[in-house]
């Protein structure tokens, strides 16, 4: 304190603005200044907000505060507080962890005019985040439902203010007093939980704890709140006279004092997990289990491998597919035509990532299911395969009758909520779930969460769909409003409900987490927040798997054939007692686009790409054969991989003589390096790219005018960083873009990506991607950006004169030494110079050949090559 005061004499006014007109200093100064005066508790926060189970596996522990980091105090004025304490916005009442401030972008600072999207509400809406959404959302239903969503909620007439708790818990104990106490400060004697709450009192503190589900609330310093699990010591209490400190939030309450704490009883029973029982063979029935499968994407094939595995003729497998995949409903469709305890939804649902549609979903299949026989309910994905026989999932399941499988995220309840955003209302529409603002949940309640796959027993599940209760129904209207609801809402009624003692902290499934690639918020493309994903098993993650043996463990999550199908072989080999084995055990194929497809619309880009490929597969065998070949129309595209390699896009397409061939090519792209010693390894751009598995979603690289680009760097180790300049030259040699990338120090290589929206149409034609440092190339990689073939004539380019002498020295030697582009007269004629420059084919083989059959004798059979779509394929041919 006498150094500030001390630093503001001597300073002058005048010297004072100069220095905080450097805003740096400014933030340094003041929160070091409020902390000296007790007016700043530190806030321990994550660099992003982010939600999913992987924010709360297990494995992540190290990245939130453990129990023994409350120890951590300051000093007397008001540092007497842990790590995490979190305080409350100012002019709020109280609610469930109301700890932290929003972080808004620029963009949801923006004000926007409601009268001119003609929009009227029953409310005057001031806040950023209804704003922000209403600005975003596309539709005009969409921005009209934000609204009076949020208009409801600030009259109260959405959210219940409390719940019943059927749990058996000790009423009679809710709000007594225990007593004044000393805490210590490497010790805290309530160290599960703590809150800075401006508004804090008994009640507040005791409402927080009851939700965190914790036995006791402990008051100190005026405005913080502690909870715990275990009595404090009676060798700690002390007279009432040392807890005297008025309440921030009542003056007529006190709230502990320095280093005393007020502790009351919150009547609450911890959680605890039942225990499981181990089959007992003799005695011991077989559970009839109900397997939910919710799909989404197009891997048909790895739905038939898992389905292979799973299926038995006693169980019972009902199949929800995304609203949005066409082509894996039909499937899927072909599959309950042949088994009758196998049926598939036709009431379906766009359930993207986080958003309510997924719990919605849930529930109405739990109630479709509910006609069926069965003891037990699990729900898997397309991503999901067995490390146990379903033999013995059934038999533990069988020794377990009436206890419900959920799994808990682990660690701190109140960061967990705040993580999650529990604490915020959102809002699905336009397939987008908005963040709206943020709500107090309902009192009287504990809250719990983490994982969404469950297995729920028949008789919990009947009281979620038909049982009635108070609870059920606020908590559907609450979860109707929630980020990534599923993770919580099994969780919360069970532990809220007559079934609390059947709670088993345990989903029987092991997820692979990665948090470094798996935690990059990839999907604020969708949601208004930040969340991670599971990674892919490959087969260098195998020893994961193979510590399973011992543990009640019994499906694994994430397996995709596109990125790795040996580990899938593998994991397959040891449960199937008469293994598959053929020539094509480690191919994979995936549909990309099926001409019955309405949903979802077609790639342009894709499809100018199988246009042109069937173009000139047509007139290569009309020069090689005794037959034209007319192209009619392309009926699919499939991607092929072998031992987890990418190896080409399968065209299959129809002639105007109704024959059907199927064509194989290959993409050419060179990354092309100039600077022999240069840290830059390879470069790559193309369209729809994983950054958690770092692969192209699109193999085929085909980019069209209006795609997302990535590029994907990789760069060898050094001990000093490198600005980076990217120019992006359209096909007359222009600069369209340019930007500067700091690529940091590494020790090992390093591979980074970035993406690129550009802000108008792309010129179709070859394109140029340019990498260098300090005005020396380092190296470049050519790519087509294929036209769209609706249009028949050239937009007009430039003459090469008008912008090069604008351009760095580096392009102007780089285009100086490049051949000049050749116009194309029309999209069609474009597409196929493309296609000649950037693919090659490389087979040819006949689907269904009524006429060519005698034209072109030495084309093989598609059944008969190991690469074609369809190519025998018995791992994944089901029933």
């Amino acid at each position: 304190k006498q150094n500030f005061k001390w630093l503001a004499m001597k300073l002058s006014l005048k010297s004072l603005l100069r220095k905080f007109l450097n805003w740096r200093f400014a933030t340094v100064f003041i929160v070091t200044f409020l902390a000296s005066q007790g007016l700043f508790a530190y806030v321990l926060v994550s660099k992003y907000s982010c939600s999913g189970e992987s924010c709360f596996s297990n494995e992540g522990k190290q990245r939130h505060l453990s129990p023994e980091s409350l120890s951590k105090v300051h000093g007397r004025t008001g540092e007497d507080s842990h790590g995490f304490m979190q305080e409350a916005p100012k002019n709020k009442v109280f609610g469930p962890i109301e700890a932290s401030k929003l972080k808004y972008s620029k963009e949801n600072e923006s004000k926007i005019d409601l009268s001119s999207h003609k929009l009227n509400f029953s409310c005057s809406i001031q806040e950023k985040a209804p704003l922000s959404a209403i600005k975003r959302a596309k539709s005009y239903k969409c921005k009209e439902e934000i609204g009076e969503l949020y208009c409801k909620i600030q009259k109260g007439n959405v959210y219940p203010q409390a719940l019943p708790n059927s749990c058996p818990n000790d009423n009679a104990l809710k709000s007594e007093y225990i007593g004044c106490f000393e805490d210590i400060r490497e010790s805290r004697i309530l160290s599960k939980e703590g809150v800075k709450l401006l508004k804090n009192s008994p009640s507040a503190c005791i409402d927080f704890c009851v939700q965190t589900g914790h036995s006791f609330a402990g008051v100190e310093y005026g405005n913080e709140c502690f909870c715990g699990d275990t009595s404090p010591s009676a060798n700690l209490r002390r007279e009432t006279f040392g807890c005297n400190m008025t309440c921030a939030g009542t003056n007529s309450s006190t709230c502990g004092g320095y280093l005393r704490v007020e502790v009351y009883s919150t009547g609450i029973v911890p959680k605890k997990s039942a225990v499981t029982d181990l089959p007992q063979l003799a005695e011991t029935r077989q559970a009839k289990i109900a397997f939910l499968l919710s799909l989404n994407g197009r891997s048909a094939r790895q739905v038939r491998r898992l389905l292979k595995v799973i299926y038995r003729p006693h169980h019972f497998y009902y199949i929800h597919v995304d609203a949005r995949q066409d082509y894996l409903f039909r499937e899927m469709l072909k599959l309950e035509g042949k088994l009758p305890n196998l049926k598939v939804a036709r009431k379906r649902l766009s359930t993207i990532w986080g958003g309510a549609s997924l719990l919605k979903m849930l529930l109405r299949s739990f109630a479709e299911a509910l006609n069926f026989e069965w003891d037990f309910i699990l729900n898997l994905s397309e991503s999901d395969f067995p490390v146990k026989s379903v033999e013995r999932l059934s038999d533990f399941l069988g020794a377990n009758m009436g206890k419900n499988f959920v799994k808990s995220h682990g660690w701190n309840t109140a960061e967990f909520m705040k993580k999650q955003g529990l604490d915020r209302t959102f809002y699905e529409c336009d397939q987008h779930m908005w963040r709206i603002g943020s709500r107090k949940l309902p009192r009287g309640i504990k809250f719990d969460g983490g994982s969404d796959w469950v297995v729920l027993h028949r008789s919990y599940v009947e009281f979620l769909v038909n049982g009635n209760s108070e609870l059920v129904e606020g908590l559907k209207v609450l979860y109707n409003y929630t980020l990534l609801p599923a993770e919580s809402f099994f969780h919360v009624v069970l532990l809220n409900s007559k079934f609390c003692s059947a709670y088993v902290d345990s989903n029987l499934r092991l997820t692979h987490w990665k948090r470094s690639q798996g935690c990059q918020c990839q999907y604020k493309h969708v949601v208004d927040w930040c969340g991670c994903s599971p990674m892919v098993f490959r087969i260098e993650d195998y020893g994961k798997i193979d510590g399973l043996r011992e543990r009640q463990i019994y499906f694994a999550r994430k397996f995709e054939g596109f990125i790795s199908q040996t580990a899938i072989t593998k994991l397959e080999a040891e449960l199937v007692t008469s293994p598959v084995n053929s020539t094509s055990l480690n191919s994979y194929w995936e549909n990309a686009y099926h001409y019955q497809d309405l949903h979802p619309s077609p790639n342009q880009a894709m499809m100018t790409l199988a246009q042109a490929t069937i173009d000139m597969a047509s007139l290569l065998l009309s020069l090689d054969g005794q037959c034209a070949v007319e192209a009619s129309s392309v009926l699919e595209l499939t991607h092929y991989f072998s031992d987890d390699n990418y190896h080409g896009s399968l065209i299959m397409f129809k002639t105007s003589s109704h024959d059907t061939l199927e064509v194989k090519i290959q993409p050419i792209r060179e990354y092309v390096k100039k600077e022999p010693l240069g840290r830059l390894i390879n470069l790559r751009v193309g369209p729809d790219y994983d950054v958690k598995e770092r692969v192209f979603r699109n193999p085929s690289l085909s980019l069209g005018a209006l795609s997302d680009f990535y590029i994907e760097h990789k760069w060898t180790p050094s001990d000093s960083a490198a600005n980076v300049t990217f120019y992006w030259l359209d096909p007359g040699g222009a600069i369209a873009l340019n930007e500067i990338l700091l690529v940091e120090a590494n020790s090992t290589e390093k591979v980074l990506w970035t993406k690129k929206k550009f802000s108008e149409d792309l010129e179709p034609g070859s394109w140029t991607l340019l990498a260098s440092v300090d005005n020396t190339l380092l190296g470049y990689i050519e790519f087509p950006v294929f036209p769209d073939l609706s249009l028949q004539r050239m937009p007009h380019r430039k003459q090469k004169e008008e912008f090069l002498q604008e351009s760095p020295k580096v392009v102007q030697d780089f285009v100086a030494s490049r051949p000049p582009f050749i116009d194309a007269p029309s999209t069609k004629l474009l597409a196929s110079s493309l296609f000649k420059k950037y693919y090659s084919i490389q087979d040819v083989c006949l689907v269904d050949y009524p006429r060519l059959r005698n034209c072109f004798k030495k084309l093989p059979r598609c059944g008969d090559t190991n690469w074609s779509s369809v190519s025998p394929d018995p791992k994944s041919e089901f029933p």
